[in-house]
């Protein structure tokens, strides 16, 4: 369903008779044709700065996870002529739709990703009573680190001498 307003916005303060919006049939190639459209009633009239909400109902064919892959054209006509053709997509957050998991099923969908989804864990073992400095050339020995203190102690040792 979508909610949009129609608002006469004539210069000339004149009265909008008999709008009415039409489905424009028009086939694309990767986009996903309209299996049912519900049109809002005919709108009698538009008076000057007058507005109407309206909603339309679109059903497509099938769903996407595609962006702008479902699109309808539509056309507005009225007792002035008619508009040009616009369209209506629907954004991949309205057409998604809520699924819950509990913690369980969740955990065991995490444990089932592989390769690139991998989730990586490094871990080593420490006594957690040693010195800060150990703690230190631990942390530097397992991982591809350096310490900031080593490096400007040297570059301060080395401009001295």
């Amino acid at each position: 369903m979508f909610c949009f307003i129609i608002i006469n916005r004539r210069i000339d303060g004149g009265t909008l008779r008999r709008i009415h919006l039409f489905q424009r049939n028009k086939s694309c190639i990767g986009k996903i044709p309209t299996a049912r459209v519900i049109v809002p009633q005919e709108i009698g009239v538009l008076k000057d700065s007058q507005i109407c909400i309206t909603t339309l109902g679109i059903e497509f064919i099938e769903i996407s996870d595609k962006a702008h892959a479902l699109s309808a054209h539509f056309h507005i006509k009225s007792d002035r002529g008619s508009s040009p053709v616009f369209d209506i997509t629907p954004t991949l957050g309205e057409i998604v739709k809520p699924y819950q998991l509990s913690n369980a099923e969740f955990d065991s969908a995490i444990e089932k990703l592989r390769g690139i989804h991998q989730r990586g864990v490094a871990s080593f073992n420490t006594n957690l009573m040693e010195k800060r400095e150990d703690l230190i050339s631990q942390i530097s020995k397992h991982t591809n680190l350096v310490s900031f203190l080593d490096v400007y102690s040297s570059a301060l040792l080395t401009s001295l001498l």
